[in-house]
């Protein structure tokens, strides 16, 4: 079975951590490689580890999506790209339709709807061989221009954070999944996701979404 790379690319990273935890729980055939908030982080992502599919929201903050998707099409001409379509679509969809993505999606699908249309969308590729992140990698990602609604600020910690717990939580951060963790810190996908279980529960917190509130209001 081959393995089908996806990148989750939606302006919430809230809502696309929810996502890649629900697809990766569910799916031993999707593995998703990065989340993107902005239009940036997408390329950042395929240049460090080739993806055969993008679910793209075209809402997504930085560059045209005309352009997002005309560059992919140029500089990653295997990707696919699945569009995410709002009930009230205006001229940035309409935009990053005329590049005929592989797929369009209502925003109002569910999970499970989506996680379906991605292995049908990925199905069949062969991956390339992908490239180790960088230790910038661990760096913990610059504060967001916009805030989700946050829950009170948790408490400290009884005993801090080991250098390895930060380094996952940075990872975590950046939209890392556990198998993308385990790769870059040269661990097993189990052993990660016991660090991850680890320091959710050192943390009194019950979700890695939890967890990106928790470190937005240190």
């Amino acid at each position: 079975m081959h393995t089908i790379r996806l990148i989750i690319a939606m302006p919430s990273r809230l809502l696309a951590t929810a996502l890649a935890d629900y697809i990766e729980e569910r799916s031993i055939a999707v593995r998703v490689t990065g989340i993107a908030c902005e239009s940036k982080e997408i390329f950042t992502h395929l240049e460090r580890m080739p993806s055969r599919v993008l679910l793209l929201d075209p809402y997504l903050p930085g560059l045209a999506p005309q352009i997002v998707c005309s560059r992919l099409k140029t500089e990653f001409p295997n990707l696919k790209i699945i569009l995410m379509k709002n009930t009230n679509s205006n001229g940035r969809f309409n935009e990053a339709e005329k590049c005929r993505p592989a797929a369009i999606i209502g925003c109002d699908a569910t999970p499970n709807e989506l996680l379906e249309l991605i292995q049908q969308t990925g199905a069949f590729f062969s991956h390339s061989r992908c490239k180790k992140p960088t230790p910038e990698d661990l760096q913990a990602p610059a504060a967001p221009a916009e805030t989700e609604t946050q829950a009170e600020k948790p408490e400290e910690p009884e005993e801090p954070l080991t250098p390895r717990e930060k380094d996952i939580v940075n990872l975590i951060v950046r939209g890392h999944t556990a198998r993308e963790i385990g790769f870059v810190l040269d661990i097993s996908y189990n052993t990660a996701r016991t660090h991850i279980r680890n320091l959710l529960t050192k943390l009194k917190l019950s979700s890695k979404v939890q967890l990106i509130a928790w470190h937005s209001s240190l």
